[in-house]
């Protein structure tokens, strides 16, 4: 079976995935968060290289905000395996989360609309909520 989660870099996106049960022995959760870690390392470092106008330091102040957003969307897909009386829990942190990392992504852009694909993101965590609140989150 096939899982793969997506990171946005600048104006691009990368899958990074892996087949899971290719190799018995690897804890390929574990793997997963530790190569995703590393791609938001990445970006967190290719942000750096940004221009200085208005945009580039929109952009570069938006880096925290899209790297917890693609954390909660994953994070949400693996509620079911916690104990059901901490399901709920869960997704009242990742409606606060959502809060905050919307609010910190409105912050770097100001007034109006986000750029579309942040819009896109923002709307990705929320449906990853409705959806753990379908397992009985």
């Amino acid at each position: 079976m096939q899982r793969a989660g997506t990171a946005i870099v600048g104006e691009r996106e990368r899958v990074v995935g892996y087949t899971k049960g290719a190799v018995d022995d690897l804890n390929t959760h574990k793997l997963t968060w530790a190569a995703l870690l590393g791609r938001w390392i990445e970006f967190a470092q290719s942000a750096l290289a940004l221009p200085g106008d208005a945009e580039g330091q929109s952009w570069r102040a938006s880096v925290p905000a899209i790297i917890g957003l693609q954390a909660l969307c994953m994070a949400l897909k693996e509620v079911d395996e916690l104990p059901a009386d901490e399901r709920a829990l869960g997704v009242d942190r990742a409606r606060i989360l959502l809060d905050r990392h919307t609010a910190g992504l409105r912050e770097a852009f100001g007034p109006g609309e986000l750029p579309a694909m942040l819009e896109e993101l923002v709307s990705d965590a929320r449906g990853a909520i409705e959806a753990a609140e379908g397992m009985g989150g």
